[in-house]
């Protein structure tokens, strides 16, 4: 082994002892993230789900894409790896609130999903099991927060507005 290669190996093993990867894993947040699943829609059809979460600080942050539209989510609460938030839709002019509530584990949410009570007083209690699809970066300096999802965004974003990103 020459003088190089020597140096080499001890500077690998002295970087892996100062930053270990549990290190580097600890800091990834389990809850932000761009976040999918699948919905029964109408009538008796499949839809694609999708929603943004991230932390800000102790709070969540996020919204959900249904239709073609993006609903910010309300009253969102985080404890430990559980988390419930709120999500409020107009139809003809009458608000509807569904509430998600699930537990965080291994890059998937499960829980369930409640809406409002109907006309005749039912609730219909659905399974939730979302999947978390990519990370999500937050843009700090503006308030309502940009996201992005890939470098490409960032970049677009940076340019554009002066976007500082976090994770």
């Amino acid at each position: 082994m020459t003088l190089f290669h020597l140096r080499f190996v001890l500077l690998v093993a002295a970087c892996s002892l100062l930053y270990p990867e549990s290190k580097a894993a600890d800091k990834v947040d389990p809850i932000s993230g761009v976040w999918s699943w699948d919905a029964s829609g109408r009538p008796g059809g499949i839809r694609k789900s999708e929603m943004k979460l991230w932390k800000e600080g102790e709070s969540l942050k996020g919204s959900l894409h249904v239709g073609g539209r993006e609903l910010p989510i309300k009253n969102a609460k985080v404890d430990g790896n559980r988390l419930t938030f709120d999500v409020e839709v107009a139809f003809n002019g009458v608000s509807h609130k569904t509430t998600y509530s699930g537990v965080v584990k291994d890059g998937t949410i499960k829980g369930n999903i409640q809406p409002d009570p109907n006309p005749n007083g039912q609730t219909r209690i659905r399974d939730w099991d979302a999947k978390r699809e990519r990370s999500l970066w937050v843009c700090t300096t503006h308030n309502p927060r940009h996201t992005a999802t890939d470098a490409q965004e960032m970049a677009k974003l940076s340019r554009e507005m002066g976007c500082v990103w976090d994770r």
